[in-house]
């Protein structure tokens, strides 16, 4: 995958890369998992603290942790029989710039090129065909 930038006003941003973009949106588009994420905004926490704040059961925040991990949103690293774990800053940095890419027209270079699947979802192009 290639990154290629667009330049809006004054800044560079990032293209919209939805292949990319995808696995962190989705792991993020849970609420127990958006709440995990706003809570190891503070700052490192054990899974036992996490446990604290977050109602779900053990296993379910496990698979939720893991999902996270998997995102590549968050890692863990072992502290005795406890894991201790942080937002990756790299991962919401890459988050922040798709969004505020999004907000200032850098989608735009990806909707630049319209597939065939794309134009025949147009009211336009459905008129022309039919």
């Amino acid at each position: 995958m290639s990154h290629t930038s667009t330049v809006v006003g004054s800044t560079s941003v990032e293209a919209f890369d939805p292949d990319a973009a995808l696995p962190q949106l989705r792991a993020l588009a849970d609420p127990t998992r958006l709440r995990i994420v706003a809570l190891l905004g503070a700052g490192p926490r054990c899974v036992c603290s996490l446990q604290e704040e977050v109602d779900v059961a053990g296993n379910l925040l496990s698979h939720h942790l893991r999902v996270l991990r998997e995102a590549g949103l968050i890692e863990g690293s072992r502290r005795g029989r406890w894991i201790d774990y942080r937002l990756l800053p790299e991962a919401l940095g890459a988050i922040e710039r798709l969004l505020a890419g999004l907000h200032e027209g850098g989608p735009a270079a990806c909707c630049a090129t319209v597939t065939p699947r794309a134009a025949a979802r147009r009211p336009a192009a459905r008129a022309a065909a039919g």
